[in-house]
């Protein structure tokens, strides 16, 4: 039986080799893209698909590749072009790669991955799939691979036509690999990574994956979600990054544009998922040296909600900047999530003083809850010991806690209400 599944595997191969007459020359030094995309389909322009920012592909090699190639298409983008490639104004940093030591030695410890790396030892990607789930019936049709090399940075894009071409993209995304220190995604270890191991592994290969990886989405979240909710790729574009694309297709089209594309052979279904996934790698380089100002200078950010997640996030490996993150971001615009985090900074640091100026004023503005009453009455009870002011912040959460009809608020407040009652002597 299993000789026989065999034959009819190899058979189902050989067909579809030779479907779609794959063309494309194998990735050399230059720029390329395939002399045909597919049988009956057409071929994108010397300058890229439609829309491509300028750098798009050199024309097309003369040279049939052997079936079984994918279609490669290459993009470099140079000092100074970042901001017509992207459509936007992009950080001077962009047009001089390289994040401080400091900053990737920070995202490394937020991550818990091991540092040592910098910029340009780092491989950016991104796929494009056939669905949203890691089951073994999901495949990459698309692989975008990103790196600085000197000044530019170069997008390389691995086109599968037909499942026969599978095994050349994860080969030459191996070869990508090859000295790289690091991995940077956006919601890579979630989905994109745990799929290429996947295929690579039903390809017989070695993944070699087991390198420090720096997804972009979790350090993003600690920043952005205070003030931006949604910390989705698109959404931080716009709001975060300035960008705008223009005739993008969506995400949820994707693979209904591929399937159209394998039934017709028509390769303008597909020129809009080139682009789409070209601006994904591009994206990910600048939210990067976005987030690296940010955490390198944290208090030239003007946004209130911005300096909290920064805060937050500086929180995690215990830099000392985060108290002045938490103050700056109360002073601007106070919030509730600001004068919790500030105020127990303090108290940790040992400020009673201040920490208890804070709730107060917290308690005057009818913020955080029920919080800055009972930090208050605890405060007065085994701190200062002025028991008749922690009777009073009981009395007043007690209050808030039956309005609000927290039971468990209420059930803690009148336990201590109960104590300071028999300590007062009534």
């Amino acid at each position: 039986m299993i000789p026989n599944l065999r034959s009819k595997l190899e058979a189902l191969a050989r067909e579809s080799a030779g479907a779609g007459s794959p063309k494309g020359p194998a990735l050399g030094g230059g720029a390329s893209a395939s002399d045909s995309p597919a049988a009956g389909g057409s071929c994108p322009s010397a300058a890229g698909p439609a829309g491509t920012p300028p750098g798009a592909p050199a024309a097309p090699a003369d040279t049939p590749p052997a079936p079984g190639t994918c279609y490669v298409q290459e993009f470099f983008a140079q000092p100074g072009e970042w901001g017509k490639a992207l459509g936007c104004t992009v950080p001077e940093a962009m047009n001089r790669p390289g994040l401080s030591r400091r900053t990737f030695e920070e995202l490394c410890k937020q991550l818990k991955l091991a540092g040592g790396w910098t910029l340009e030892e780092c491989l950016f990607f991104d796929t494009e799939t056939t669905g949203l789930s890691l089951a073994a019936g999901t495949q990459i049709f698309l692989l975008g691979v990103g790196s600085f090399q000197g000044d530019r940075f170069r997008v390389a894009q691995y086109f599968v036509r037909n499942p026969a071409e599978e095994g050349d993209m994860l080969r030459r995304f191996q070869r990508d690999l090859a000295g790289r220190k690091a991995l940077v995604s956006f919601n890579g270890r979630r989905y994109d990574l745990p799929l290429l191991e996947s295929r690579m592994v039903l390809n017989r290969m070695q993944t070699g994956l087991d390198l420090p990886h720096l997804d972009l989405l979790l350090p993003a979240r600690r920043i952005f979600k205070y003030r931006l909710g949604s910390c989705s790729l698109g959404n931080l574009e716009q709001r975060m990054l300035g960008t705008r694309r223009q005739g993008d297709v969506s995400g949820s089209a994707v693979p209904g544009r591929y399937f159209n594309y394998v039934n017709t052979g028509d390769f303008g279904l597909v020129e809009d998922i080139l682009r789409h996934n070209l601006m994904d790698v591009l994206s990910m380089v600048h939210l990067l040296v976005r987030m690296e100002g940010m955490l390198e200078s944290p208090l030239e950010t003007a946004e209130a909600l911005d300096l909290y997640g920064i805060g937050r996030s500086l929180a995690v490996t215990g830099d000392e900047r985060e108290r002045a993150c938490y103050r700056a971001s109360w002073r601007i615009s106070p919030t509730a999530c600001a004068g919790k985090s500030l105020s127990m900074t303090e108290k940790r640091r040992r400020n009673y003083g201040e920490a208890a100026r804070l709730w107060e004023e917290m308690a005057e503005r009818s913020m955080g809850g029920l919080m800055p009453y009972a930090e208050l009455a605890k405060l007065c009870e085994h701190r200062t010991g002025e028991l008749e002011k922690a009777r009073h912040w009981t009395a007043e959460g007690l209050a808030l806690a039956r309005a609000c009809g927290d039971e468990r608020g209420e059930a803690a407040f009148l336990h201590r209400l109960s104590r300071l009652e028999k300590k007062l002597g009534r």
